[in-house]
């Protein structure tokens, strides 16, 4: 795992040696000091970015998906999905939420019956949390307080519909947040609502389903071709300057040469 500066003047190797895919599903905590990820066994991990230690705060039977970090640096919200073990019991299924501090866990949002999503996300204040939510077989938009109360539907249960990929956009000093998303169905493309599900509009830069916006509102980060080499690289933009002049790319593919001795 490395971690690249938004200038791509500085790469840093943090964590390896890296398995196929993993770790994945990174968050920072918001002083910048760690990063909680997802490793191979589907655990959670925390890595001291000062000292390259790494911790697993955590073990449980079910999988761990899409950590993150809230915004005040005490608490990892994150998804418990079913791993084939057959102990596994549907309180143990839904949101969590991990104290950094005490390595305690509490439930956010759970049963009757299984509570899934992929991408729940805090919002900048802390107050709210945005996450995509399966239903039955099909996906729906949700919000709800930070405290697990007020849960509602802002895009309600469709079929053939799938949401990822969730962030908030965090505009200039005094705008209220929105709730950026992947809508996978046609029209796809990334889209810009409301907590209270008004404003739905799409979001005006070509940011695929792996793009993110940095936690001040002013870059996005996107993965698209390297021009010579075609591999897939990441760029960095500015989010108001929608003509995309000031993009840049801060990643480069290397291939390493391997030689017989």
């Amino acid at each position: 795992m490395y971690v690249v500066h938004r200038t791509g003047t500085l790469v840093r190797y943090v964590y390896g040696p890296a398995d196929l895919f993993f770790p994945r599903e990174a968050t920072f905590s918001p002083d910048g000091r760690y990063i909680a990820a997802v490793d191979l066994g589907r655990q959670l991990i925390i890595v001291d970015l000062a000292t390259l230690e790494v911790r697993h705060p955590l073990y449980t039977q079910t999988e761990v998906r899409s950590p993150d970090w809230s915004p005040d640096g005490r608490s990892i919200l994150y998804s418990r999905f079913y791993a084939g073990n057959p102990a596994t019991t549907l309180d143990s299924l839904g949101l969590f939420l991990l104290d950094v501090v005490t390595g305690t866990t509490q439930p956010l949002r759970w049963g009757p019956g299984p509570v899934f999503s992929f991408y729940p996300r805090w919002s900048p204040d802390g107050r709210l949390i945005a996450m995509d939510e399966s239903v039955g077989g099909t996906t729906a938009l949700a919000v709800m307080n930070s405290d697990g109360t007020g849960h509602r539907f802002i895009i309600p249960v469709k079929s053939l519909q799938v949401y990822s990929s969730i962030d908030w956009y965090r505009p200039a000093p005094g705008g209220a947040a929105r709730i950026l998303y992947w809508h996978h169905a046609p029209p796809v493309g990334p889209y810009l609502i409301n907590p209270d599900g008004t404003g739905l509009t799409p979001f005006w830069h070509r940011i695929e389903s792996e793009g993110f916006l940095s936690p001040t509102g002013v870059e996005y980060v996107r993965g698209s071709p390297d021009p010579v080499s075609r591999w897939w690289v990441l760029y960095v933009g500015l989010i108001e300057d929608r003509t995309d002049v000031a993009l840049r790319q801060i990643t480069r593919y290397e291939p390493v040469l391997l030689t017989r001795e």
